[in-house]
């Protein structure tokens, strides 16, 4: 499953698939959603609604299908912030947390069957500055950018006519 960063959500809406003119983009993240390949935590769910923007009222409509409905392991939060973060109680830094810091555990909960999108690129800053990438690298987390999550998942804009050829194709096979 794919664990999708708000930051993706929020480029593709602003910057290369805007709403009303990629909109196929978001129905296939929606379809992605529904079928469980790829999912928003709760937390970074509502960093995306917060909004007042295409993108938070589209999260708002779609809540249902889009969230990730479990609960953040305390545990692999701890270790995220201790071994990913360096954030201890001795460091003294004011903690700010953000939904990246909740966004990593979700993945670590199934290790070996979760990959965070994120449009982050890595980066060598320490602390509360370091950047998905460079974490998940740390923790053994998987991680890809929003352009290899549409190539793995193969989207295009002519998804839904490929997935009703393949649908129609397999109904032929089976009844046959």
């Amino acid at each position: 499953m794919y664990l999708i960063d708000a930051n993706d959500l929020i480029y593709a809406a602003r910057d290369y698939y805007e709403f009303g003119r990629v909109d196929e983009y978001w129905s296939w993240i929606l379809y992605q959603c529904h079928i469980e390949k790829g999912k928003i935590p709760n937390p970074i769910c509502n960093e995306i609604m917060s909004g007042s923007d295409k993108l938070a009222i589209w999260s708002k409509k779609n809540t249902k299908t889009i969230i990730l409905n479990e609960n953040l392991d305390h545990s692999l939060f701890n270790k995220v912030l201790s071994e990913g973060y360096s954030v201890t109680k001795e460091n003294n830094d004011p903690l700010k947390v953000d939904s990246d810091f909740q966004l990593i555990p979700f993945a670590m909960a199934y290790i070996s069957n979760r990959t965070i999108v994120t449009a982050e690129k890595k980066n060598n800053k320490v602390g509360q500055n370091r950047h998905i990438p460079s974490v998940c690298e740390d923790l053994g987390v998987k991680y890809c950018d929003p352009f290899e999550f549409g190539r793995q998942l193969n989207f295009s804009t002519k998804w839904e006519k490929s997935l009703q050829i393949r649908q129609e194709s397999m109904s032929k096979t089976i009844s046959t």
